[in-house]
């Protein structure tokens, strides 16, 4: 069962020393993406984030979030649900840093316009609004993928983040060899730089993404595994299945039938 949103911001603006405190828990979920950098404290721990920085709050977690250097920019959910499927204890008050925060923005945006539209004025959840939840959850999973490493560090360089941006924009044109040409380093130069800048070979990455792409067309389209084996540039339907179970710990067919409604 999908989480059934209570409320519901996008780019909510408050002012410099603007505070959110909940000594008790907020008695429900809260997803926060604060883009300005804000201090929260989760359980008398004090952390001052970077921008970006989001959180899902559980229901009971006691915490406080300040703006105290800059006005509160941020896109925030309140929820409820039943299901385990959405969270692990990975995903809850533990901040963490999206790779593409303007995904997390567009997500929340298209959720509210279509929670707005249908359900704020009497009409019951429905499929547009339970399509933006997906969609915003799979980013936030995405997020805790350990082989999916954000690229928040400073030692990134400009240049690798542009090309892998559009390596994982569009992973199916891309491959390790047109990724070292586009670079412009030598091969060995490449790949140094490369993991030294997001800790992950280029080979490994390009399997992320690739697997991040087959997770989505397997959860949110109706085409065939085979048909998202081939068009992911695999000859053998059976070798995608048994790496998609390799990378994620289950076959794209029951991750499918676990997600149906």
């Amino acid at each position: 069962m999908l989480p059934l949103i209570e409320f519901i911001m996008h780019l909510k603006h408050e002012p410099i020393g603007y505070k959110i405190n909940h000594p008790k828990g907020a008695g429900l979920y809260i997803f926060y993406h604060f883009i300005n950098p804000v201090r929260i404290t989760i359980n008398d721990q004090t952390i001052n984030t970077l921008p970006n920085a989001c959180c899902i709050f559980s229901p009971e977690q006691k915490f406080t979030v300040e703006a105290a250097l800059y006005p509160l920019l941020h896109d925030y959910v309140c929820f409820s649900t039943s299901s385990k499927l959405f969270f692990e204890t990975k995903h809850l008050n533990h901040i963490f840093y999206p790779q593409n925060p303007s995904e997390i923005s567009m997500a929340i945006e298209d959720i509210q316009y279509n929670y707005n539209r249908y359900v704020r004025y009497g009409s019951t959840q429905n499929e547009y609004v339970d399509e933006g939840i997906n969609w915003l959850f799979l980013i936030i999973d995405q997020c805790f993928d350990k082989k999916i490493l954000n690229n928040s560090s400073t030692r990134s360089d400009a240049s690798l983040n542009e090309l892998r941006s559009k390596m994982y924009t569009n992973v199916t044109e891309w491959s390790l060899d047109r990724m070292i040409k586009e670079s412009n380093f030598c091969r060995s130069h490449f790949f140094r730089k490369y993991k030294e800048c997001f800790g992950i070979s280029p080979s490994e990455d390009i399997l992320a993404a690739t697997m991040r792409e087959a997770k989505k067309l397997i959860l949110y389209s109706n085409r065939s595994i085979q048909d998202i084996a081939f068009d992911l540039g695999y000859n053998s339907s059976d070798y995608f299945i048994r790496c998609f179970k390799k990378y994620y710990g289950i076959s794209p067919g029951k991750l499918r039938n676990n997600f149906m409604p």
